[in-house]
């Protein structure tokens, strides 16, 4: 027991320190990809004290995270883009016309 007592205490302390918006996005993740995001989001709470601890499948999954936040961050900048510079430069153009 003794062993796996720091470990442990990396979960406590994940959970001593989870904000509302973790909270949040573990609350909304259902399924097999809800378990893998709660299991890997533990797993990264004792790999950041123990960065020694390799899990498998950990690396890949964090790459595969961060592809698809940037992904949706590339879709809120074209969103954005396309709607609001679009609007606030044609009202630009023409309060300068007219």
């Amino acid at each position: 027991m003794t062993e796996i007592k720091p470990y442990l205490d990396s979960v406590i302390k994940f959970y001593r320190e989870v904000n509302e918006a973790q909270i949040n996005e573990l609350k909304s993740a259902y399924g097999m990809p809800g378990d893998a995001k709660y299991w890997r989001t533990l797993q990264l709470a004792v790999r950041t004290d123990y960065p020694e601890i390799f899990f498998i499948g950990l690396d890949d999954y964090l790459k595969k995270e961060e592809k698809e936040n940037n992904e949706t961050a590339f879709l809120y900048i074209r969103e954005i883009e396309n709607e609001y510079l679009k609007v606030v430069v044609r009202q630009k153009l023409e309060d300068e016309i007219w």
